[in-house]
């Protein structure tokens, strides 16, 4: 382990060694990893996601997906930090949503993404499906 800090001297974060062999080789199923963490088709062009799948990971799942149908571009800028799906509804409404709440984001008029809230617990979103 390793503690960051920036250049002021103020203290930014934590790395372990398992975040370090992630960023070389990819990522590393674990014991602390939940499987359950996974897209699944439910329609043609639905899936359905935990909140916390990173939208990096959506693009290369769709793109092994649905291959050449899969959208060229995608209506979200990644960014060096890794933005989760339920982070990226949340700044998109700039509240809390409500359980059945559609969100619309598109790049282009030929790729919208629409996101459904499906399930919502305490103040967390715990299931999300969305329709490209």
């Amino acid at each position: 382990m390793a503690l960051v800090y920036d250049e002021h001297g103020g203290l930014v974060g934590l790395i372990t060694m398992e975040d370090i062999m992630e960023e070389i080789f990819g990522e590393i199923q674990d014991e602390q990893d939940d499987p359950q963490k996974k897209i699944q088709r439910i329609g043609k062009n639905k899936f359905s996601c935990d909140p916390e799948i990173e939208l990096e990971q959506i693009e290369s799942s769709l793109k092994e997906i649905l291959g050449k149908k899969a959208p060229e571009r995608f209506p979200w800028e990644l960014e060096d930090e890794n933005k989760s799906v339920g982070y990226f509804l949340l700044e998109k409404l700039e509240r809390f949503p409500e359980k059945g709440e559609k969100i619309e984001v598109s790049e282009t008029r030929s790729t919208t993404f629409t996101f459904t809230v499906e399930k919502i617990e305490n103040e967390q979103i715990l299931s999300v499906s969305f329709e490209v």
